[in-house]
């Protein structure tokens, strides 16, 4: 039996994911240097999909993730800002995507 959801399921999921993002670049900001995070958060921080971030790390773009054990990966944060910061960094910045993405918000509410 498949499990099909509904338009106003999906449309939950979708409103988490969102508010999920914004609580991971919130956090992201308060973290130290030394702090690993997930592949999840470094998406949302640097404006690059899951599948991105995995590649730019291959290709040295962005940090490598170090292995905590054989199911956990983390990105270390100070290694994140710094890639951040670099003049040559494409993605979208923390704080545009939180502004961009509470500004969606209010414009679906209205």
């Amino acid at each position: 039996m498949s499990c099909k959801l509904t338009d106003e399921q999906k449309a939950e999921r979708k409103a988490t994911r969102e508010r999920n993002k914004l609580e991971a670049i919130k956090r992201f900001d308060d973290l130290p240097d030394s702090a690993g995070v997930c592949v999840h958060t470094v998406a949302a921080v640097t404006g690059y999909s899951v599948p991105s971030v995995w590649r730019l790390s291959r290709e040295g773009r962005l940090p490598k993730p170090r292995r905590i054990s054989s199911n956990t990966t983390r990105w270390i944060v100070g290694e994140v800002r710094a890639t951040r910061n670099r003049p040559e960094f494409d993605g979208e910045s923390s704080i545009q995507r939180a502004h961009n993405a509470l500004a969606a918000q209010r414009t679906s509410a209205a």
